[in-house]
């Protein structure tokens, strides 16, 4: 046995991966995920799950030890057909157990086998002919390559496993034959968990999900070499009082009650009193749950998810000091962001790729227990894409903390809450939403979608604690703010301008820059390159962070929605632009953070009000006539969620609500469709079209990209832009995008530098 490999050699050597190492380091992490995580078990609903599940991790690769893989393995690539597919021949070797194994249990293993990589129609497509005849003898003939020389000892030794009488090989026939009737029985099971008319019930298609996801993921870290799976490091030992500056006596009363929340959680706190501390409190403290659960920290902007993948691994005042190898980052460009937080520590980029790739790998090995991504990775399962039954099984018994649940325009917001519904439903998922503004719309929302949900709201003295903004209206739009913005630079005061779009964030810096030439003007939205928009979030980070005891620089921000829920940084004011009422509080929410400066004014212009192609013009419209009724005043926020609710009443609240049950009742459906073995290539398209942008290469990065993609290929990925699929097609249409073969991207022909980013 020690002559057969699972993986080919390594690059200079000139030995393989064993085929019995690499299966028993699959078994031991599929123990590890069942000993740390038992909710698998229960949510899985058969006595017999963890038994089946050991035999399909001991077969899984067992089919390799044909001849002709072997070879290929060796360097012969013609000994094996590209065509056909191992873990057929791996369910070949339950065929001398199948009589002590029962003919359910022989039915489930083998669909989670013949399933661990391909789905279901590949494997009938290339084995389920229109002639039944010529299926089986093509079948027979790839069966011939298991040797009984190879394969006895194989089965003696998976006898001595799992404690059953070893068995002689049968001959190709008899194997071939039983095989066929596997196939069979998988064809039926995948077509009878697609349809309830079948008689399936949920009960089934769990354990189709735990059988296939729980192998999956088994597989991934035992192929890349990172299992088995730890603990969920949270009160090991309890860091976050510590980390935060805390003090146990002194936590703030929605913090100790959100430590003693057991349930679901709706916790409403002003910005600034410490709401992802009380997040966490509220996770770490569930002692009797599973030691292996997961921890999701979901948040709408990958701007937002990096600072807070900093500031869980990061050991300063106000960070958590959690392991590196604990806390996943999961967003389109998590490698580059990865990348960009390594090499500034590392003075060497190859170690930095390295680590970072590293990094990455392990949260998409589902091996971090820790992991901070946005709600549209949660939505990937909903939508049958390749590996979402490890997905799925990875969500069994999590906590998920989710922060700025506003941020979702309102069919969004109904995809979300119907994945939330399912997520409680049929995995035992506890949430913790945490918002500093909310319409009781989403409050009311929120409670039918997670039933059991507990409210807890900051006390009086908290949001009065919390008072640190006096309004200021403006007539006219942001270009009459522009003297007033120099002003407050030349003071010396650090100061925050909103722009709705990437275009009028490019034209403010523009006149910014002209009128302020001694003042270091800065600009930040979503169309700058992983590379210059993480310099740039560095170097605000250590101008404006909200640790620093005094601005070392007096910046002036020019920035688009991106900075409402992104960096911990604080400015001395903030001019913006008239946005519906919510954003426009999470845009104060970066100006005196902390209140040490007192009261300071937040200044709103009035125009326009026409929503700029980004936001509801009768709800900015409300926005503006409210604020005209309340300038001057100091904010309380304890009174914000009514005023947000007077700028919803009438057309505007029956308009967001008719949206957002539309898009909770479609998809809805498609979650009850929701069913293991086969992916959905439609359904994945679609996701990507809707969710997922595009990485384009400016034409002015061409030249640099190029000689970096030898050399730093991670550090060449930092160049590219993200835009929608939509702005792409206008540019391909216009014949200012076109498609390298050689780089296999779009270059498009539009401005780039690093001080505007990419002009459309």
């Amino acid at each position: 046995m020690e002559t057969l490999w699972a993986k080919s050699p390594p690059e200079g050597s000139n030995v393989g991966e064993g085929l019995i190492e690499h299966t028993e380091r699959a078994v031991e992490a599929l123990d590890s995920l069942i000993e740390l995580r038992p909710s698998i078990g229960k949510y899985a609903g058969h006595g017999q799950f963890a038994a089946w599940a050991r035999w399909a991790a001991y077969v899984h690769d067992l089919g390799k030890a044909a001849s002709g893989f072997q070879q290929m393995l060796r360097g012969d690539p013609k000994a094996w057909n590209p065509y056909d597919r191992h873990e057929v021949l791996s369910v070949a070797f339950l065929q001398p157990f199948a009589e002590a194994m029962g003919d359910e249990a022989v039915q489930w293993v083998s669909a989670a086998v013949l399933s661990h990589h391909k789905d279901a129609e590949t494997i009938r497509e290339r084995y389920v002919g229109s002639d039944p005849e010529e299926s089986r003898a093509d079948l027979a003939k790839l069966i011939s390559q298991l040797r009984p020389d190879d394969c006895q000892p194989l089965l003696n030794w998976l006898g001595e496993r799992l404690g059953l009488r070893p068995q002689p090989l049968p001959d190709t026939c008899q194997l071939a034959d039983f095989v066929w009737k596997r196939f069979q029985e998988y064809r039926r099971l995948v077509s009878d968990l697609s349809s309830y008319l079948s008689g399936a019930t949920d009960a089934d298609r769990d354990l189709g999900i735990a059988m296939r996801g729980a192998l999956m993921l088994s597989d991934y870290l035992a192929s890349a070499h990172r299992g088995p799976f730890t603990r969920n490091p949270l009160g090991l030992p309890p860091l976050i009082i510590e980390r935060a500056g805390l003090s146990a006596d002194c936590l703030r009363s929605h913090q100790v009650a959100a430590r003693q929340t057991r349930n679901s959680l709706l916790l409403t706190a002003p910005t600034g009193s410490g709401k992802t501390e009380a997040g966490l409190l509220w996770a770490e403290a569930v002692p009797d749950r599973d030691t292996g659960r997961r921890l999701y920290y979901v948040l709408p902007y990958q701007a937002s998810m990096n600072a807070m993948r900093v500031r869980l691994v990061g050991h300063d005042k106000g960070q958590y000091g959690y392991a590196e190898a604990d806390v996943g980052l999961v967003h389109g460009r998590a490698l580059q962001a990865l990348y960009a937080m390594q090499e500034r520590g590392e003075e060497d980029t190859d170690v930095a790729a390295k680590r970072a790739k590293e990094q990455r790998d392990l949260a998409r090995l589902h091996k971090t227990p820790l992991r901070v991504l946005s709600p549209y990775q949660l939505l990937k399962a909903a939508y049958r894409l390749k590996g979402y039954e490890a997905q799925l099984l990875d969500l069994v018994g999590a906590d998920l903390i989710i922060d700025e649940i506003h941020a979702y325009e309102p069919g969004r917001a109904g995809l979300i809450l119907a994945m939330f519904r399912y997520l409680v439903e049929h995995l035992g998922v506890r949430f913790c939403v945490m918002t500093a503004t909310l319409p009781s719309l989403m409050r009311q929302k929120l409670r039918e979608a997670i039933p059991g949900l507990e409210e807890i709201q900051a006390s009086e003295e908290d949001f009065a604690a919390c008072r640190r903004h006096r309004l200021r209206l403006h007539h006219g739009d942001i270009t009459g703010a522009l003297e007033n913005v120099a002003a407050f630079a030349s003071a010396g005061k650090a100061v925050l301008v909103c722009c709705n779009t990437v275009a009028g964030a490019q034209q403010t810096w523009q006149a910014l820059s002209e009128r302020c030439p001694a003042a270091e003007v800065q600009l930040l939205h979503g169309r700058f390159n992983a590379r210059d928009r993480n310099r740039k979030e560095q170097m605000l980070r250590e101008q404006v962070g909200v640790d620093k005891q005094q601005h070392e620089s007096a910046p002036i921000l020019v920035a688009t929605q991106v900075v409402e829920v992104s960096l911990n940084i604080s400015f001395d004011s903030i001019f913006t632009e008239p946005a519906p009422l919510d954003a426009l509080l999470q845009r104060f929410g970066r100006v005196n953070r902390l209140g040490k400066l007192g009261i300071v004014d937040v200044h709103v212009m009035t125009e326009p009000t026409d929503g700029q192609g980004i936001y509801d013009p009768l709800q900015v419209t409300r926005t503006v006539e409210l604020l005209h009724t309340h300038d001057r005043e100091v904010i309380d926020e304890a009174r914000t969620s009514e005023w947000i609710d007077e700028t919803f009443e009438g057309e505007v609240w029956d308009n967001w609500e008719q949206e957002f049950d539309r898009q909770f009742r479609l998809f809805m459906d498609v979650l009850r469709d929701l069913y293991p073995l086969q992916s959905n290539d439609e359904l994945e398209d679609q996701f990507y079209r809707a969710f997922d942008g595009v990485d384009v290469l400016p034409v002015a990065l061409h030249d640099e990209y190029r000689r970096l993609s030898d050399r730093e290929p991670l550090a060449a990925s930092t160049l590219l832009v993200g835009i929608s699929h939509r702005q792409l097609s206008r540019l391909r249409r216009e014949g200012r995008a076109q498609y390298s073969k050689d780089l296999y991207l779009h270059v498009v022909d539009a401005p780039y530098d690093s001080d505007t980013g990419l002009q459309l």
